[in-house]
């Protein structure tokens, strides 16, 4: 049978691993869990029935709105789901019926949570809205014979900084004769979630699993990772190839201009994609996502007040060039 008979099934398979992918990356940097609870909507909590948790099809139908209170739910959804579809088709094209189609399906997966959460955290990046819990010091209310207590403060801080900082006072009394205090001013430096970021359990994880998979494949019959011969050493040559370029990189550009050039998220990912394309493919990742970003970023950077200075995601162009690398490899010669 051909394999060209496959590829709708691979592209419903990737899609519904973009369901998947989309919960990583709206959870992973708010810190929530990626298990529980279930997909649920983000405006009113509302649990997401499995009718309408069908793939690219549920938000057409449903227009784009929550079921229940209509409010917008954003297009990411469904272009993730459709982008991870192309994906796992991509590999399929690459790899076949092979020992290496799981390896590189995970991989793909890894690629695109790092990729799309850099670009979506960095142009639509979580409101700093996060839950507090505060205990003051304790305080001493004026009475006949003065009780100690603790008050606790619960809330929402929806603040543009860092930090925040309530500039009203705060009072609490306990019934005559008992006179109320003044509290001082609550100061609050709640977490907050960087402008652009690829998670150290996509990068970090993915260089951890890459190895021991060339290692397994080293020590067995298996050929889990495209290259055969000597995998571990593969793996091992792609890690520095990636990860030390870019940190030479970023070294040579502090040193020039006096600022950060390169983040150090960029330099973890692209040492995983080292790991399982090897040094050769990190050659081609570096060229193609170099010339993405270019493209991508010139129209940008002339629409943008800071010029030259407003930082942009590499980390999608990046996964850009390793899926050209990743798919074509065999015509490139890079496996």
């Amino acid at each position: 049978m051909p394999a060209a008979v496959f590829y709708p099934i691979w592209f419903v398979f990737g899609a519904m691993w973009g369901s998947f992918i989309n919960v990583c990356i709206y959870r992973i940097p708010r810190r929530e869990s990626i298990v529980f609870p279930a997909s649920h909507c983000p405006h009113c909590g509302t649990p997401i029935k499995p009718y309408d948790n069908i793939p690219i099809l549920s938000w057409l139908v449903l227009k784009g709105k929550c079921r229940a209170c209509h409010k917008p739910i954003s297009i990411q959804y469904p272009i993730v789901e459709l982008i991870s579809g192309v994906v796992f088709m991509l590999v399929f094209y690459r790899t076949g019926w092979s020992s290496q189609l799981p390896v590189y399906l995970f991989f793909s997966v890894y690629l695109l949570i790092g990729a799309l959460t850099d670009l979506f955290t960095f142009f639509d990046p979580p409101r700093t809205e996060l839950p507090v819990h505060l205990i003051l010091p304790r305080i001493t209310l004026s009475a006949a014979e003065p009780p100690t207590t603790e008050l606790v403060w619960e809330g929402v801080i929806s603040d543009e900084t860092y930090a925040h900082e309530n500039p009203n006072t705060e009072t609490v009394g306990i019934g005559q004769p008992i006179e109320p205090v003044q509290l001082p001013p609550i100061h609050v430096k709640p977490i907050m979630v960087e402008k652009g970021i690829i998670p150290d359990e996509i990068s970090i994880g993915g260089i951890i699993i890459g190895v021991l998979l060339a290692l397994i494949s080293e020590q067995t019959s298996f050929d889990l990772m495209l290259f055969p011969r000597e995998p571990l050493l593969e793996a091992v040559l792609g890690f520095f190839a990636g990860a030390g370029s870019l940190y030479l990189l970023s070294v040579g550009y502090r040193l020039l201009k006096g600022i950060d050039g390169m983040g150090m998220g960029d330099v973890k990912y692209l040492g995983m994609i080292g790991v399982f394309l090897g040094w050769k493919a990190v050659i081609v990742t570096i060229l193609v996502g170099s010339v993405v970003s270019l493209l991508v970023t010139v129209p940008y950077l002339l629409r943008s007040k800071m010029g030259s200075q407003s930082p942009m995601p590499f980390g999608p162009s990046l996964a850009v060039g390793a899926l050209v690398a990743l798919a074509f490899g065999d015509v490139l010669f890079l496996f």
